[in-house]
């Protein structure tokens, strides 16, 4: 089978027509369920997964499509363009899996207009079915649940996964994920992903932790005004490079068919439109961490974000009144599932070289980090020899970012942040990792590392201390590492 795996810097030419959101599917109002402001992007994301399905060649064995991720149903509104349009292909049934209730609602909404809008002007039936709320992860055919009523489903011939994989933000949550795409599925069917890949909403995102930043911290019982530093990502898309991405799937039992990294631009008339389009898909984990806040006050959190974003644009070339481009780069995988497969790996291994290096250190933090009054300055001590073919099933990386971002959000005073990265291979089965930073709060781990991210580590067998070593707290943090 032919496999590509290139970067390219152009939207992929589509070799189907899809009429316009506003014109695919309405409320009994006449208000349409999707426009191009609220789904113009994701709109092209799928037409984009579809394309490249297309170009594989790959044949769809008999059965049904899963949706997994299907949001509001934008799939049901555009898949008698799209997808049934083939003849090879046909009418199948598509069951939409989503764990928002909201949006299940209003999927279900969407598949019984589109299904009858289908048979009045065809005569011909469609079946779409939205099961109800449920987590992927414990997905089963035989346990698909529709109105309350557990429903035996065949094996199903695609599992289809539009910008939702990304939303899924631990490793072993993907890995689980994944098990049960390919439990899911016939021999010889077929999984499609679509997800975000690095490089994503930088404006956007650097405004939301801009106005983070001013909120303040709080724990439970501290202050309520703040907002929750255990909770709080500095990437809430969960944006992924293709590479890893790749290497999950292909454990799982799967045979990546084509996998690319596009860079994509949509041209909104007003770049508050483009955050009423976040708004609309992502404003649950962008405010993840004040659980607290009322509807009202999120709302207003909202336009903050929007106004540090309009400012950000504004010191570049984007002028007020002038329509606005957004650019996103974006993971494309179609794969086929595989007879049978090896034990899945659960975790990757991580090459300690390609992450405990200057280069990386330099790159992958001092960028993501900056801010208009400081940066982060990381100082690495250590010999590169001793973990010259070493690898761990720990995520260091992981490690690295949640306590450089503590660093940056707790910095002692504008200006440098320094923060002393030494490490130390003790024996052939340990690396000792130490990290120094200089902040104005002291916390434990616990107040920096996440729930999951730590009890994943405790598991692993991570070895963890902590202390302060003078009056400006400088605080240390020690973990060993299993090779």
């Amino acid at each position: 089978m032919k496999r590509w795996n290139i970067l390219v810097v152009q939207l992929i030419k589509h070799s189907f027509e899809i009429p316009p959101l506003e014109e695919l599917a309405l409320e009994s109002n006449g208000k349409p369920f999707f426009t191009s402001t609220s789904h113009g992007l994701q709109l092209e994301n799928q037409k984009t997964l579809w394309e490249i399905y297309i170009r594989t060649g790959l044949p769809l064995p008999e059965g049904p499509i899963l949706d997994a991720g299907a949001g509001d149903g934008i799939l049901f509104a555009i898949a008698p363009h799209m997808v049934f349009s083939r003849q090879d292909i046909g009418r199948r049934t598509i069951v939409g899996v989503d764990i928002d209730k909201n949006k299940v609602w209003k999927a279900r909404q969407v598949a019984n207009t589109v299904s009858e809008n289908y048979r009045q002007k065809t005569g011909l039936s469609l079946v779409y079915q939205v099961q109800d709320p449920q987590d992927l992860a414990e997905m089963d055919t035989k346990n698909l649940i529709f109105y309350g009523q557990k429903a035996n489903m065949p094996k199903f011939a695609m599992v289809w996964s539009n910008s939702m994989f990304h939303w899924i933000k631990e490793p072993r949550q993907k890995y689980a994920a994944l098990e049960k795409f390919y439990s899911v599925m016939k021999e010889g069917g077929v999984l499609c992903i679509s997800m975000s890949s690095g490089g994503t909403a930088r404006d956007f995102r650097a405004a939301y932790i801009n106005v983070f930043k001013g909120l303040g911290f709080y724990d439970i019982h501290a202050n309520e005004q703040g907002f929750r530093v255990q909770d709080f990502e500095d990437d809430p898309i969960g944006s992924r490079p293709l590479d890893e991405i790749v290497n999950m799937i292909e454990s799982n039992g799967f045979q990546v068919v084509s996998s690319v990294t596009l860079q994509e631009s949509i041209a909104y008339n007003d770049p508050r439109e483009y955050s009423k389009a976040v708004e609309t898909y992502g404003q649950d984990a962008f405010l993840r961490s004040v659980p607290h806040y009322g509807k009202e006050r999120k709302a207003h959190i909202w336009k903050e974000i929007e106004k540090e974003f309009i400012r950000i644009i504004g010191k570049g070339k984007w002028k007020e009144g002038q329509p606005w481009e957004y650019s996103q780069f974006n993971n494309y995988i179609v794969a086929v599932r595989k007879k049978s497969k090896m034990p899945p790996k659960k975790i990757s291994h991580y090459d300690l070289t390609s992450i405990l290096n200057e280069q990386f250190i330099a790159l992958g933090y001092n960028k993501i980090l900056i801010g208009d009054d400081y940066e982060i300055m990381v100082h690495l001590e250590g010999n590169e020899k001793e973990i010259e073919k070493e690898s761990t099933v720990v995520d260091v990386q992981g490690i690295l970012r949640e306590v450089f971002t503590y660093a940056a959000k707790y910095r002692a005073q504008n200006g440098q942040i320094p923060c002393i990265v030494k490490y130390e291979k003790l024996d052939r089965m340990c690396l000792e990792l130490e990290i120094s930073v200089k902040t104005n709060k002291d916390l434990p781990i616990t107040g920096i590392i996440k729930k999951n991210f730590l009890d994943l580590l405790n598991e692993q067998g991570v070895v963890i201390e902590h202390k302060r070593i003078d009056s400006e707290i400088t605080s240390v943090y020690k973990f060993k590492i299993p090779l």
